[in-house]
């Protein structure tokens, strides 16, 4: 029986190990979470033509309001970049359908505080939406964070 030399065998980690996409490289994932948040976006903007907007409010309250989207959408794009670099490594599809619809959710929310319409729900969306991403986030067993906080464990 021949024997390859030491320099010839496989490396068992790099053999189990799928290749990652590039940070840029569009996935299913990827393309559904970004499919989900336009339609959120239309459906929350849809909804809010509609409905009556707090045109009768005072300059503080649409001020208060227009600061509190700004913050809002910068929360949403530090869990989207989070997610998409997240949707980058193998997952479960149940897994990925609950990041997907958490962050539709949230999009949502945000979308209709930037409307000035259904003030009463769009906190419960927004809210509901990064809960449900941050629960996930708990039980994401094979995250690349889930690595990165083992191997600090161990030190």
């Amino acid at each position: 029986m021949l024997q390859r030399p030491d320099s010839q065998l496989p490396d068992a980690e790099t053999e189990n190990e799928a290749p990652h996409p590039g940070l840029f490289t569009p996935t299913r994932e990827r393309l559904a979470l970004v499919a989900a948040c336009v339609l959120a976006i239309a459906a929350a903007i849809l909804a809010s033509s509609g409905a009556s907007r707090a045109a009768d409010t005072s300059a503080e309250f649409a001020l208060l309001i227009g600061a509190m989207a700004i913050f809002k959408t910068v929360i949403l794009i530090a869990a989207g970049a989070i997610l998409w670099w997240r949707l980058g490594a193998p997952i479960s599809p149940a897994l990925t359908a609950g990041y997907v619809l958490a962050a539709a959710t949230s999009v949502a929310g945000a979308t209709l505080v930037w409307n000035m319409a259904h003030l009463g729900a769009a906190p419960f969306l927004f809210d509901g939406g990064l809960l449900v991403f941050l629960l996930l986030v708990l039980r994401d067993n094979g995250g690349p964070w889930t690595a990165a906080f083992r191997s600090r464990g161990r030190a």
